[in-house]
């Protein structure tokens, strides 16, 4: 009886390890364990860098439900496309209810929104994706209707092609980029009056081997069977952004890696790291991968990172929510990660469908579109550092930067980007011994042969009263060494000779 006791209690110990496993950890404070990746691609713990601090609903508001969340966007107040009530919810810095926007003014009449799924503001005018009404309209502060943005006069539509506008920034000089669904040429690209210019900065087809087997195919195929095979398209754009330089940057959810890009004047991408290789090339940490570097499977199938919005801050901190997974990966600028929060999940902290982000001052927000939901993250003291460190470096103060790494260092040891700046701004400082320590611990070879490079100058330049001297003598030790070793030669071939 006690052997059946014993083994059915070794048995529930194993299953409630099992299931602990597979149930996302949580840290003292509540939050789900975090992690970074280190320079070959390995996943390492880390501290949170922000954690859950409150919850937006509808109701506490006094709207009702919130309902199919689509967009956030914020501008001085936070801005929510609540795509399924046909509404766009204006709150304050504070999250505190400014207004709602449900129908604008058009022509003396009123004309109510319908699925409204982005908004952006610029010049006083605040655009908005009419989505179900097909058009983009800007509105003055009375909600009175100045310029409609409609479907773009193109021969690559069709003329039966459904213009569903899904996302709309607007640079400073009034031209207005547009993201639709079905649109594969790239985002349409508008004059400040509505005339349409191009398409701008359309996706690559992404080279897989499913890809290259089709291509073959196609050179073997009669017409006929070619115009059955379904055709390879580029992918649309899930997320646009607009930063402070007018550089756009945009989302492809479907893209196995390069799934955040930044586009130039020509559209193309400027954001892929040098030297990084991709596909089953790729070794270590891929650098231009912005969603997780480990696969995971679920239900005996491959689940890949959705990078489904971006936002960039004035710290050139890049930000890439991650719908499938429900979190929010943040990258410097040279594309190493600094942090991972959220998860999938039911509680506060967590997503079932992670649909937007934005960033409210030192805050993130992330929108659940199935929970109906807008979670708010502050920064915990060990991103506030991060943070601080990248800010410093960015201004030059060096030995402030180094003394933020430090502190990084003594909460996370394993983040290599610290130890990366430790080493540059002794580096810069003139360390070079120490700097090339820490740029070792970081894997920053590029900057560890500076390192080695000056510190070997350096060295030559402090030791070169006796160390030319001893070159000198040891010099002429060889010189005599191999005369010795010549007449030795010469003398023994007399002696064959004899």
């Amino acid at each position: 009886m006690n052997v059946k006791k014993r083994l059915i209690s070794g048995l529930l110990l194993s299953l409630f390890l099992f299931c602990a496993l597979l149930t996302p950890a949580l840290a003292a404070d509540g939050s789900t364990k975090t992690y970074v990746y280190n320079e070959y691609g390995e996943a390492v713990c880390a501290p949170s860098a922000y954690l859950c601090t409150r919850v937006l609903r509808g109701r506490d508001l006094g709207l009702g439900d919130f309902s199919k969340l689509t967009d956030l966007y914020v501008n001085g107040n936070v801005y929510l496309s609540d795509s399924g009530n046909n509404r766009i919810v204006v709150l304050s810095p504070e999250y505190e209810l400014v207004r709602v926007i449900s129908e604008v003014q058009e022509s003396g009449a009123a004309s109510a929104l319908n699925s409204p799924s982005s908004v952006f503001l610029a010049d006083g005018l605040l655009y908005i994706c009419d989505t179900g009404n097909s058009r983009v309209v800007a509105v003055d502060s009375e909600d009175r209707v100045v310029k409609t943005f409609c479907k773009p006069a193109s021969d690559l539509l069709t003329e039966d092609f459904a213009f569903k506008p899904s996302k709309v920034v607007v640079n400073r000089a009034g031209s207005v980029y547009i993201a639709a669904s079905g649109v594969y040429q790239g985002l349409l690209h508008y004059e400040s009056d509505g005339s349409f210019i191009e398409f701008f900065g359309a996706n690559k087809v992404e080279v897989t081997a499913a890809v290259l087997l089709k291509s073959m195919w196609m050179n073997i195929f009669s017409d006929e069977q070619r115009e059955s095979l379904i055709r390879t398209v580029p992918t649309e754009y899930a997320g646009i952004f607009i930063d402070s330089e007018d550089m756009i940057y945009t989302t492809t959810v479907t893209a196995s890696t390069s799934q955040v890009k930044r586009l130039n004047a020509s559209g193309e991408n400027i954001l892929m790291y040098p030297g990084s290789s991709t596909g089953f090339l790729q070794k270590g940490y891929d650098r231009n991968n912005f969603g997780d570097q480990i696969l995971e499977y679920a239900k005996g199938s491959l689940r890949r990172s959705q990078i489904m919005d971006v936002t960039v801050d004035e710290d050139n901190v890049i930000a890439a929510l991650d719908s499938s997974r429900g979190r929010v990966l943040l990258f410097d600028s040279e594309q190493n990660t600094l942090g991972i929060f959220g998860g999938s999940g039911t509680q506060d902290g967590c997503f079932t469908n992670a649909s937007a982000l934005a960033k409210n001052g030192g805050e993130y927000l992330v929108a659940d579109g199935t929970r109906n939901s807008v979670t708010v993250f502050a920064p915990t003291e060990y991103m506030q550092n991060i943070r601080c460190a990248l800010r410093a470096y960015d201004q030059g103060e060096y030995s402030e930067s180094r003394a933020y790494w430090e502190r990084v260092l003594e909460s996370n040891a394993g983040l290599s980007v610290a130890a990366k700046g430790v080493g540059r701004a002794l580096l810069l400082e003139g360390n070079f011994r120490d700097a090339m320590r820490y740029l070792k611990m970081g894997d920053d070879r590029y900057y560890y042969s500076m390192a080695l490079t000056r510190y070997r100058r350096e060295f030559l330049r402090e030791n070169s009263l006796w160390l030319v001297p001893c070159v000198i003598v040891a010099a002429a030790a060889v010189c005599i060494g191999l005369r010795q070793l010549y007449l030795a030669i010469l003398r023994s071939g007399k002696g064959r000779e004899k």
